[in-house]
């Protein structure tokens, strides 16, 4: 009797509580069950128990190295690579040559480990990219590109980019850095939202005497809150109110905006937004991160049918998405405020009523769970 094929998938986060990327992991994981496999998952003990597949059909491989409790940037890099380590070992041990291997990059290290492994075991490797590191340290000036640090990680990581047989891009835009730094397979498939229990409400104007927009998320280098920031204050009072919620490493700077400008029509809601009661959602990344990353928010969004404010690069994947599809949204450059402010103030309540359910539409139709896991089925069933 022939032997199922094994399917190792490997990735610090599979539950969907703590962040977008262990959600994605846990949804792409179950649409892939098939009589035809064997899944066996490596990550960490604590998200493993959350994930729900200890009462799947799944093999369980957790690990649970000591981590520092710490924000500090050091501890934090040092609790990435101890991770990675004790995820790395565990490949070592469960990996067999005729396995198939499905990693994404993060944390990022992970990636350069299993390269190395790869060398020496040749195992059938799948890598979904979420961000290309070491480039995506660029535009938020985290390094720069002549700096020692930032050479020593693009030759280790140019390396490992050129190990996997099979990358998986969430964007398009994102297919074309790859394609620059290997000769290997890649695919697209998009991020998507899962219409699954969640109750969509249609789409329309929640107040009569203001449009709102608003923000959710991590407040961090790449967001570009700085141009939001200036955005506003260009406008002035308007019919516009701004809505910001989240956390990060400017999360402070974001409220003391907020307490100090309560007359220009910004807020900061400490217990989350509600997404039933907003009308356009900000989709910010700063200049430069073009094919590097996809905001997933923008997701979330349309499937809650909300029309997208995109700020970020020319023909980057969202804006592409906004240009193809007609009335689901906004699209303005990076870095350029008064661009910005003179769209915000371009939009009228009539403009948002005619895109009234398309967002929805959209994501249904592109970006649904449904539609995205049978891409996912129909790539690993070429290695089956």
């Amino acid at each position: 009797m022939k032997s199922l094929k094994r399917l190792i998938v490997v990735s610090e986060f599979v539950d969907e509580e703590i962040n977008s990327t262990g959600l994605y992991w846990n949804k792409i994981i179950q649409c892939l069950e098939t009589k035809k496999l064997t899944i066996e998952i490596i990550s960490s003990k604590s998200s493993i128990e959350r994930s729900g597949f200890q009462s799947g059909n799944y093999k369980l491989h957790k690990v649970d190295p000591p981590q520092i409790n710490s924000d500090n940037f050091f501890f934090s890099s040092f609790n990435k690579v101890i991770m990675a380590l004790f995820i790395f070992y565990k490949v070592v041990v469960k990996t067999h040559k005729n396995d198939l291997v499905l990693s994404g990059t993060n944390p990022n290290i992970l990636m350069a480990f299993i390269a190395t492994f790869h060398r020496f075991m040749r195992f059938k490797w799948l890598i979904l990219v979420h961000d290309i590191f070491p480039e995506n340290t660029l535009p938020p000036k985290i390094l720069t590109k002549t700096g020692i640090l930032y050479k020593a990680l693009k030759l280790v990581f140019d390396f490992s980019y050129s190990r996997p047989d099979h990358f998986i891009s969430i964007g398009r835009d994102m297919s074309e850095v790859i394609s620059t730094k290997t000769d290997a397979k890649i695919t697209y498939i998009p991020n998507f939202f899962d219409f699954n229990n969640i109750e969509v409400v249609e789409n329309h104007l929640h107040n009569n005497e203001y449009i709102s927009l608003a923000y959710s998320g991590n407040f961090g280098k790449l967001q570009d809150i700085d141009n939001i920031f200036k955005a506003i204050c260009i406008l002035g009072k308007t019919d516009k109110k701004f809505f910001f919620s989240g956390n990060g490493t400017y999360k402070n700077r974001v409220k003391d905006f907020c307490d100090k400008n309560e007359n220009l029509g910004v807020k900061f809601l400490d217990d989350g937004i509600n997404n039933n009661l907003i009308d356009i959602s900000i989709v910010p990344l700063i200049g430069g991160m073009y094919g590097l990353a996809v905001p997933s928010k923008a997701y979330f969004s349309l499937g809650h049918n909300k029309p997208l404010l995109v700020v970020g690069d020319s023909n980057s994947e969202l804006h592409l998405t906004i240009k193809e599809n007609n009335d689901i949204g906004w699209f303005t450059e990076a870095g350029n405020p008064k661009a910005l402010a003179n769209l915000i103030n371009s939009i009228s309540r009539e403009t948002l009523q005619s895109m009234t359910n398309k967002p929805k539409l959209v994501a249904q139709r592109s970006y649904s769970y449904e539609v995205v896991a049978k891409q996912y089925r129909e790539l690993i069933n070429q290695y089956l």
